[in-house]
């Protein structure tokens, strides 16, 4: 395992409902704070309005610590209801973690990298009945129209237990 590996596995977070379900990862970039869609939000906390900055906590876990909450401190929703018409810089939520953390926790390098056109990538997330996660390997291929880049699932990983 890479370096890089181990970092992102201790920086993913997961995300619950008001159940006690997860419902998505976000992951650490800075100190305390976490990076998250802003639909993982709504429905974590099963809100219908977007325009303003939810005020209610988040529950998480972190690999190095369980039973954290977050506060949104940054929100920028999509502006359609369908997540698919989100445009570029939409669909972000910044959130702060409440209370004390671990001395040491680890985080993503947000250093922007180029992508090529037929590149795999590895995304993690938690799909239902995956409380554990898994790893899904897709394509980057090409810009559409809206300037975004499309991306192909080739492969998931992690399906099988042993």
């Amino acid at each position: 395992m890479t370096d890089n590996f181990t970092t992102f596995n201790r920086s993913i977070a997961k995300i619950y409902n008001r159940r006690d379900v997860i419902i998505g990862a976000g992951f650490l970039v800075y100190g305390r704070y976490l990076l998250t869609c802003a639909h993982v939000i709504q429905q974590a906390l099963d809100i219908k309005d977007t325009t303003t900055i939810p005020q209610e906590t988040v529950k998480l876990d972190l690999p190095s610590c369980a039973n954290l909450t977050a506060k949104v401190i940054d929100w920028q929703p999509c502006s359609s209801d369908l997540i698919a018409k989100a445009q570029r810089g939409q669909d972000i939520a910044a959130l702060e973690i409440i209370g004390n953390l671990p001395q040491k926790l680890e985080i993503v390098n947000l250093n922007q990298t180029s992508a090529n056109q037929k590149e795999e990538v590895h995304l993690f997330g938690f799909p239902e009945d995956y409380d554990n996660g898994i790893w899904v390997t897709s394509v980057l291929r090409d810009s559409i129209f809206n300037d975004w880049i499309q991306m192909d699932q080739i492969r998931q990983i992690g399906r099988a237990h042993v």
